[in-house]
């Protein structure tokens, strides 16, 4: 095996330097109810890519931008020619989860649902192809999304000015898979406080509206 000897300050300038590897903590991710398994035993990388003018037409494309944080909603993605795309991007289809592995800390995992069937994303995302049977894609998404996780994970990206998490230690992560039917139970549960949250969302929308409708009697 070839080694060669690397210097602190050549390890702080590529990012690459973090303590908190090189001290024995607790603070691993663990659950007191279910098994905690690798995230690779039960998803898939999917790494395809492809060049935009190969579509054939207008496609859906996904960049950074059009995930919500922490909840993961769909903001403003649409339709877009091959010439608004600049470069080679990763292919995703319903039912993969994106994961952003360009700064973390902002918790941006995105569940592909329908409309949006398949298309282009940025190469800043992580790919990951659910297999139901095993996992529950809601459940996942919600997972990827916490603080747990983003606690961990912070501890494993490299980069001081764009932090990101490899692949390999995403997948590398275990994480606790309850049986089916206790995904189930909270998959419901999600649903119920995300109908509730848009709600919510709608509500604030009109009371904007009742405030400016307010302010223009005065004039």
């Amino acid at each position: 095996m070839l080694t060669r000897i690397v210097s602190f300050q050549e390890l702080i300038e590529v990012g690459r330097w973090r303590a908190n590897l090189h001290v024995h903590t607790n603070n691993e991710m663990k659950s007191s109810k279910y098994d905690m398994v690798p995230l690779g035993d039960v998803v898939k990388e999917s790494t395809a890519a492809a060049e935009p003018q190969s579509q054939g037409g207008e496609f859906y494309y996904i960049g950074l931008e059009n995930v919500t944080p922490i909840t993961g909603d769909p903001m403003n993605i649409s339709l877009v020619g091959p010439e608004e795309v600049r470069s080679r991007s990763k292919m995703f289809r319903k039912g993969n989860i994106l994961y952003a592995r360009l700064r973390p800390y902002l918790r941006k995992v995105l569940l592909v649902e329908e409309p949006f069937e398949f298309g282009l994303c940025s190469t800043e995302f992580i790919i990951l192809d659910v297999d139901p049977s095993v996992v529950l894609p809601q459940y996942l998404r919600d997972l990827l999304s916490s603080e747990s996780v983003t606690s961990y994970l912070s501890r494993l990206q490299g980069g001081a000015a764009l932090p990101r998490v490899s692949s390999k230690d995403l997948l590398a992560m275990e994480i606790p898979v309850p049986p089916q039917r206790v995904q189930m139970r909270i998959v419901e549960e999600l649903e119920r406080i995300k109908e509730k949250r848009h709600q919510l969302m709608d509500e604030l929308e009109v009371l904007k509206e009742d405030q400016q409708e307010l302010i223009k009697k005065v004039f």
